[in-house]
């Protein structure tokens, strides 16, 4: 065998030990979604808690009867700490629920026009159930919505 043979095997060979490009970007896109899908559980399940934590008829004073809700809100630095959500989570969440409040009467937490006071719709979901359905129905925390949400955050960052 000829010296440059020899090369052109041994650097087939390397070649072959090195993952190919759509593989590894296909590893990085599920890896990608699978921390995406991840944060979405979390969100969701955060958020469940604390639609009880507000419906419940001990905690009255954090709602009062025309749906202003009083801190601790679950994005906001205090909720972060009693809930133990993830700051990363808590900003996008209130971004998204931002965006969604601006655009919608159907959403179950609205921001006031000075953009300080969270009311929670108690017209349109009267109870625990209703805002469960909502959860469930309208606002759909998926892998795909919590990618959406990043994005659009991450946008809003860049723009800052």
């Amino acid at each position: 065998m000829s010296v440059d043979r020899i090369e052109k095997v041994l650097t087939r060979k390397e070649q072959l030990k090195t993952p190919r490009q759509p593989i590894k970007w296909l590893a990085t896109k599920l890896s990608r979604e699978a921390v995406a899908h991840a944060h979405s559980e979390v969100i969701s399940t955060a958020l469940s808690a604390y639609i009880d934590y507000l419906y419940e008829d001990n905690c009255r004073w954090t709602t009062n009867s025309y749906g202003r809700i009083h801190p601790p809100l679950l994005w906001g630095p205090s909720g972060q700490k009693q809930f133990g959500f993830e700051r990363t989570d808590a900003d996008v969440l209130r971004h998204t629920l931002v965006k969604l409040s601006g655009r919608t009467n159907r959403t179950l937490f609205k921001l006031d026009g000075t953009g300080r006071n969270w009311y929670l719709n108690v017209e349109r979901y009267p109870n625990a159930a209703a805002a469960k359905t909502w959860l469930n129905d309208e606002f759909k925390m998926d892998r795909h919505y919590f990618q959406d949400m990043w994005d659009s955050f991450k946008g809003f960052l860049d723009a800052k």
